[in-house]
């Protein structure tokens, strides 16, 4: 089963530098990247142009969105000269995982979700830099936690 696993990973491997090296190639000839063949299957080409359009069917607008997003809080972070330190990320991470009961369970949460430990930092990251950028641009007055405080009198429940 590993060895099965590590041929796949050098296929999968192989097959990104094939793929990357015949997009220079057809850089270098003139022709569209979107025309570049990423597999070929039973004698059909499949290029990166129908990968692209697959993925923007499924999850392009909900991608585009957060990129656009992320772009944005980088850009107000880099104005405001704000950065988030690799231990704030990591007290956090081990705050979110002191939630779970069990590591397992941390690794169902990440696999449910279809995320790596890294993509999960990055979330982190960009969370506690929007929350950062977000006070420093819509800083929270007095007044305005007056008026929360007297909607909380109103509302009981």
């Amino acid at each position: 089963m590993r060895i099965r696993r590590s041929v796949l990973a050098l296929s999968a491997v192989a097959g990104l530098l094939l793929s990357l090296n015949a997009a220079g190639v057809a850089r270098a000839q003139g022709a569209s990247l979107d025309d570049v063949v990423l597999a070929t299957v039973n004698g059909q080409n499949i290029t990166r142009g129908h990968l692209v359009a697959r993925l923007m069917d499924y999850r392009g607008e909900e991608a585009l969105d957060k990129l656009i997003n992320r772009t944005l809080v980088t850009q107000a972070a880099a104005r405001h000269k704000m950065t988030i330190a690799d231990g704030e990320v990591a007290t956090k991470l081990q705050e979110l995982q002191n939630r779970f009961r069990s590591e397992a369970d941390y690794r169902e949460f990440l696999t449910r979700n279809r995320m790596t430990e890294q993509r999960f930092r990055d979330e982190i990251y960009f969370t506690l830099l929007i929350q950062r950028v977000a006070v420093k641009e819509f800083p929270i007055l007095d007044d305005d936690l007056q008026l929360y405080d007297a909607r909380m009198i109103e509302q009981p429940d």
